[in-house]
């Protein structure tokens, strides 16, 4: 981070892309070593309904991973608030959706019938 926001004014900048860095490494992982497939296709679902109330049936340890990343986004946007930029942590929101189907759909593949699943995670209309 500090090689493209090094000046001291873009301070913020490079702590916010720290954490959202930081945060995304921890649900990579999640999707590569820890989730078992029904786990990461629940935590999808419940990523892509980004409900803090709506998690009670995920596993405990992605429970807390969502409520961190909840937390996180939830303080980057206050901070953004109160600096008169509200709302700009949408787009940011809308990219981690897409890197996490992403992951789903990797972990599919090792998986019988995770192609078929992936493809109706996509294609789906919320």
């Amino acid at each position: 981070m500090m090689g493209i926001y090094f000046e001291p004014r873009y301070s913020l900048a490079r702590v916010i892309g720290t954490k959202i860095s930081m945060i995304m490494t921890v649900v990579d992982d999640t999707y590569d070593a820890y989730g078992t497939l029904p786990e990461v296709i629940s935590f999808t679902d419940a990523l892509q309904r980004w409900d803090i109330g709506t998690i009670e049936d995920l596993p405990n340890y992605m429970q807390i991973i969502f409520r961190t990343l909840w937390e996180v986004m939830q303080d980057i946007e206050r901070e953004m608030s109160s600096l008169g930029r509200p709302g700009g942590l949408q787009p940011t929101i809308d990219e981690k959706f897409l890197l996490i189907q992403g992951r789903l759909m990797q972990s599919s593949h090792g998986g019988e019938g995770g192609d078929t699943r992936m493809l109706i995670l996509l294609t789906r209309e919320d």
